[in-house]
């Protein structure tokens, strides 16, 4: 009977710590994926209140909603104005999306950026209509980001005008 190598045995428990890490990640990526999109919602979140606030001020200064992101460089300072329309930082950016293009309606709609970039979004809708109404949009198919717009207090709403998109949407109350 052999017996192995002092050498020999440290390169066996090297490698067995090394797949109880692997397993022990294997196990807990969920919960700090989860955790790291939940942070990232957060901050959008945050953001896009700012940006609301910055806007009902120049509203109730001006009479009407602002028309792009530009208007509001008083309230939020230049540092975060990435566009004319967009806002943002590392983690986050918010278009102030105001009748341009093919859109019609008035909204604040925010992103996290990085690795869960478009798995969230943020939307606050800018009329005297909808005063204070949050919506959650989160994949279809992303289980975790749906988990968050529920924990978001979201309740579910409505599919976009009855077409396929690959959306969920929730009214954050």
């Amino acid at each position: 009977m052999k017996h192995i190598s002092a050498r020999g045995s440290v390169i066996l428990k090297a490698v067995v710590a090394l797949l109880i890490l692997a397993e022990a990640w294997w196990l807990l990526r969920p919960y700090y994926e989860h955790y790291m999109l939940q942070r990232a919602f957060s901050s959008v979140m945050r953001a896009g209140d700012d940006l609301y606030t910055a806007a009902q001020s120049y509203y109730i200064e001006k009479g009407t909603w602002p028309s792009s992101a530009f208007d509001l460089r008083d309230n939020l300072g230049t540092g975060k104005l990435v566009s004319d329309w967009v806002v943002g930082d590392k983690i986050y950016s918010c278009e102030l999306a105001y009748g341009r293009g093919d859109r019609t309606t008035n909204n604040i709609v925010c992103s996290a950026r990085g690795k869960y970039s478009k798995v969230l979004q943020y939307q606050i809708p800018l009329s005297d209509k909808k005063l204070n109404q949050r919506y959650c949009w989160a994949l279809k198919t992303n289980k975790n980001a749906n988990h968050i717009c529920k924990e978001a207090g979201g309740i579910f709403s409505h599919a976009v005008g009855g077409q396929a998109v690959p959306y969920r949407v929730y009214r954050i109350e």
